[in-house]
């Protein structure tokens, strides 16, 4: 006589796989999800390499944040303009490093260079704020606000203060359209995040880290906290930590309250963005002291 397998023992087998499969499935994942982080920070290291490459070639000065140009390869607002991203294009030779894995790629439009609509859409924001600051001009393409460079030498607690961190991806942007700006001079909300003070240096700015900032209330209005909608577009994607890449070119993870370190911030979608004081300059990571 053959034997076969019975119902009771095909069904033992089943369940068997089913619980292997509940065990091993969740493992997998965060073993995914591991190595798309070791890559994001991989590509931020990578991008910190362009910028000092490139001040190497302009006597050590960090690229401006934008640029208003006539010439510029594309146009805001009816001016031409050149963000600090596409400025360290050269030196990559490769758009797909200023994608994040940790989201999805930017969609590219027909008829557009892959590299050049990646650059305007970086998947990585510059700290403006302290490398590249804007100030004087005027909100006309002629005289348009200038953004500012200092030199990477020029900013004490370098290991400390980030150049780029993790932010939103096009999709997760809406509002005025992905390409946020107060006229000619003004900061593009593509290519930067903001600092958790933000209201209170003298440039442009979108708002600090809270609840009720154009970053919470319009360009990431549809988006998750994990976009950065209330840490000032600076985007927590790895197990809710950013994504950084310092100025002294060391890369590193850390979670919002350690990336606002010297401010009283709390990581709640309901702190009120008003709230937020420096209480400690000493540890804050957002200045050139």
């Amino acid at each position: 006589m053959k034997r076969a397998f019975t119902l009771i023992e095909l069904l033992v087998v089943i369940a068997i796989i089913a619980i292997l499969a509940a065990i091993l499935f969740p493992v997998f994942a965060q073993a995914k999800q591991a190595a798309k982080g070791a890559a994001s920070l991989s590509n931020a290291k990578q991008q910190g390499l362009a910028y000092f490459m490139y001040e190497g070639d302009v006597d050590d000065k960090c690229p401006m944040s934008v640029s208003w140009e006539a010439d510029a390869p594309i146009t805001v607002g009816g001016c031409g303009v050149t963000l600090s991203s596409m400025t360290t294009m050269p030196y990559m030779k490769n758009g797909d490093i200023l994608m994040d894995p940790l989201t999805t790629p930017e969609p590219i439009p027909n008829g557009w260079p892959k590299p050049l609509w990646q650059s305007i859409f970086p998947q990585y924001g510059y700290n403006y704020t302290v490398w590249s600051p804007v100030f004087g001009g005027s909100n006309s393409c002629t005289t348009p606000w200038i953004a500012q460079t200092l030199s990477s030498t020029g900013v004490n607690r370098v290991a400390d203060v980030p150049i780029l961190v993790s932010k939103p991806n096009s999709d997760e942007e809406s509002g005025w359209g992905v390409l946020w700006w107060y006229g000619a001079g003004s900061i593009v909300s593509s290519n930067i995040t903001d600092a958790p003070d933000c209201n209170d240096i003298p440039q442009w700015c979108f708002g600090n880290w809270g609840e009720g900032t154009n970053w919470d209330l319009a360009i990431l209005s549809g988006a998750t906290s994990a976009a950065g909608k209330y840490t000032g577009g600076n985007s927590r994607r790895r197990a809710n930590e950013h994504v950084i890449i310092f100025g002294d070119g060391h890369a590193k993870v850390l979670s919002p309250g350690q990336l606002a370190i010297g401010t009283n911030f709390i990581d709640s979608p309901t702190w009120p963005s008003g709230s937020l004081v420096i209480n400690n300059p000493l540890i804050y990571r957002w200045n050139q002291q």
